[in-house]
């Protein structure tokens, strides 16, 4: 997405209201405080509910490289460009 004229990242999850992880939830936003850890800068959060469910929407950089794993868990071995680090 575009936000400025700036390619962004635009991450939103959902889950049942009783359902939500916090580590899910909110991890991109606690992993910010990390130093020297390169990563998305968090651009902006926005949470809402309706109708029994939760809704998260973050706004980050955009990095040319894909994710580390589509799914919360690893499904196999991390790979990175050297760019990255």
């Amino acid at each position: 997405m575009s936000a400025n004229g700036l390619a962004r990242w635009l991450r939103v999850v959902v889950a049942p209201v009783d359902k939500v992880s916090e580590k899910l939830w909110t991890g991109n936003e606690s992993a910010q405080v990390i130093v020297g850890a390169s990563r998305p800068e968090l651009l902006g959060v926005r949470d809402w509910a309706e109708e029994g469910l939760r809704f998260r929407a973050e706004l980050s950089t955009f990095v040319e490289d894909g994710p580390v794993s589509v799914t919360p868990a690893l499904q196999g071995p991390v790979w990175s460009s050297e760019s990255w680090w």
